[in-house]
């Protein structure tokens, strides 16, 4: 099984409604993959974790590689995998406000990454996060996480 964890620019400005329907097209199309995995974005850029079968998450990749709404896509993570880090639904999705202290960000981030063990993706999530606010975490608020 394979996780990649990439984060991308808005190519342009979307609302709270397409922005939602981008996240139940998502859990629908990869429940049929086989491919679970958490979407957070914020008002410019989207950060996803997919996992999945190797040929599923390869394909998903292609697939948002090619989508017009990403740009700047880099990845952050990628890693095999014996067991699912976000097993239990096919697509969860957030939105970061980024008008939130940095501590309701950690407790928002910590609910949607429930039962994941994976540190890189912990950390990769969290940073996201922060940077929403245009903030940097410390290493002592990186500790606590």
């Amino acid at each position: 099984m394979l996780l990649i964890v990439y984060m991308s620019r808005f190519a342009s400005a979307l609302t709270k409604g397409e922005l939602e329907e981008l996240g139940s097209a998502a859990a629908e199309k990869n429940l049929h993959l086989g491919v679970t995995g958490v979407l957070l974005y914020d008002n410019r850029r989207f950060m996803q974790a997919i996992e999945g079968p190797v040929s599923s998450v390869h394909g998903l990749m292609d697939t948002i590689a090619r989508d017009t709404r990403h740009r700047e896509l880099s990845y952050v993570c990628r890693d095999s995998l014996e067991q699912r880090q976000f097993d239990g639904w096919s697509m969860r999705s957030a939105h970061i406000d980024p008008s939130l202290k940095l501590a309701e960000l950690r407790l928002q981030v910590a609910d949607l990454l429930v039962g994941t063990t994976a540190l890189p993706v912990k950390a990769a999530f969290f940073g996201f996060a922060a940077t929403s606010r245009r903030m940097r975490p410390s290493a002592q608020t990186l500790s606590r996480w």
